[in-house]
């Protein structure tokens, strides 16, 4: 791994680059919102160094104003973040001397990348409407800080210690996710196989291979959980060609 500093319309961004053999073919991942995005990051380094192993290059960040990187995370919005996306995969691209982007993102990073241009597309539970999640965690959060007798409660945009802006909220809730990728990996992780309804329309769409991995969602849990599975079947559709393969 090399620690790495990309340099953004918002500040500089701090990213961990992970060097390998081919130079056809880099990654950028796109990491989830808040806690979601700390319980993800063992299965991001592990994803990372699988792809090393399989011969791809791959680039984890953090988006300006979270982890690492520089700004106010009161400035943030979507556009920002795309923006961020954006010049990761300029410098991915750069430092890797790759001809193509494969964007790899979970949950919010997800729909983020979705609405990125690359090449290829890894979508791990992606939000297909992100207003929605926004709802629930706002609620998740009121309900959690009555349950433990929080005086006067958290602020009304409060998503796990992250004061959710206006500007904020409001650009998640404008996001429309529809994907009309043409080489995308959609990766539905739960305790079922049996597909949601928000990806079955993707089930026999040309170009995207829905897949679903039984298992706990790992971004989610405070413990340890074994992503092997997700991990090998995103390494071997990366390294193997992806959805276009064998076409």
């Amino acid at each position: 791994m090399e620690p790495v500093t990309i340099t953004s319309s918002s500040g500089e961004l701090f990213g961990m680059y992970h060097p390998a053999d081919r130079d056809d073919l880099v990654v950028v991942m796109c990491p989830p919102f808040a806690e979601e995005k700390k319980t993800s990051y063992r299965t991001f380094h592990e994803q990372a160094a699988a792809l090393a192993a399989a011969g791809v290059p791959s680039l984890r960040f953090d988006y300006s104003g979270t982890g690492d990187s520089q700004g106010d995370f009161r400035e943030s919005t979507i556009g920002r973040w795309l923006e961020d996306v954006a010049a990761a995969s300029d410098f991915a691209r750069s430092k890797a001397k790759a001809e193509k982007i494969c964007l790899l993102g979970l949950r919010l990073g997800s729909s983020i990348a979705a609405c990125c241009p690359s090449d290829r597309l890894v979508l791990w539970q992606p939000l297909m409407e992100p207003a929605t999640y926004l709802r629930a965690n706002v609620k998740k959060q009121a309900m959690r800080q009555k349950m433990i007798g929080g005086g006067s409660g958290p602020a009304a945009g409060e998503i796990d210690g992250y004061v959710v802006t206006d500007a904020l909220a409001e650009s998640i809730s404008m996001m429309r996710v529809e994907l009309v990728h043409s080489d995308c990996l959609l990766v539905q992780v739960s305790y079922t196989e049996k597909v949601l309804a928000e990806y079955a329309p993707y089930r026999e769409r040309e170009g995207i291979e829905l897949r679903a991995v039984r298992m706990e969602p790992f971004w989610s849990r405070l413990g340890r959980v074994d992503a092997g599975p997700l991990i090998r079947l995103t390494a071997e559709w990366i390294a193997g060609g992806g959805a276009t393969a064998g076409r």
